[in-house]
């Protein structure tokens, strides 16, 4: 879905240079943000996790290795490991 909005996005960039089209820009906005969306509220209310874990997920969404996070998340298959690594990764000396 976000690659359908991203390649949305560049055609409203190409073909509506000086008047975009509203609906196009909107529908594409949508379609950009929905997997990122989802995965949030997969966050926030997954019982898989304990409170501490959702906050070392979420300390790694916002860092500066976002992008790699996010592809973690959607295809780990232990997320509660992952998250245990996340927070040693933070706390260990680098």
């Amino acid at each position: 879905m976000s690659v359908v909005g991203v390649v949305g996005l560049a055609i409203t960039a190409l073909a509506g240079f000086e008047e975009p089209n509203n609906t196009l820009l909107l529908v594409s906005t949508l379609l950009v943000l929905a997997a990122p969306a989802a995965m949030l509220v997969h966050l926030a209310v997954t019982s898989e996790l304990t409170p501490e874990e959702k906050r070392a997920w979420i300390r790694a969404l916002t860092g500066s290795r976002a992008p790699r996070v996010f592809s973690e998340y959607l295809t780990c298959s232990d997320r509660r490991a992952t998250a245990r690594s996340l927070a040693e990764k933070r706390h260990s000396p680098q």
